[in-house]
């Protein structure tokens, strides 16, 4: 889109049983700090993982879009040939819902103090005597 070409950067891995790998755009690592990534990954459900992820990077004020893919790694008997979808592309559209963020309820960044009420002077009470 800019006219500059993208290197991605690619590592090979090996694969076990039990671990859990997150593919995600800027709009995560930017605004989100990897220890707080890694707070958010120990969530034991892959989806609650990622929707907190999501929540953390609106919140953060992320300025550009949210991708993220949070796979655990399992272990299947060989010829199960059934993929397991979760989220967006798994269909199930009616159970989706989207993380509370600061998106969903405008506030400032700094809550606001309340206006000082300007109460108009009350009126001097003059005595005067009089002698005659």
């Amino acid at each position: 889109m800019t006219g500059h070409e993208v290197e991605p950067t690619l590592t090979m891995r090996e694969v076990r049983a039990g671990d859990r790998y997150l593919l995600c755009s800027d709009g995560l690592s930017d605004p989100v700090s990897d220890e707080t990534i890694h707070e958010a990954l120990k969530i034991p459900d892959v989806a609650e993982s990622a929707y907190r992820l999501i929540e953390l990077a609106l919140r953060g004020g992320g300025p550009d879009n949210v991708t993220v893919v949070v796979a655990d790694v399992v272990d299947y008997e060989y010829g199960q040939t059934q993929p397991i979808l979760a989220g967006a592309v798994s269909g199930d559209d009616d159970q989706l819902t989207l993380p509370n963020t600061a998106r969903d309820e405008p506030s400032a960044i700094t809550p606001r103090k309340e206006a000082v009420k300007r109460v108009p002077p009350s009126p001097r009470l003059s005595i005067a005597s009089v002698v005659a």
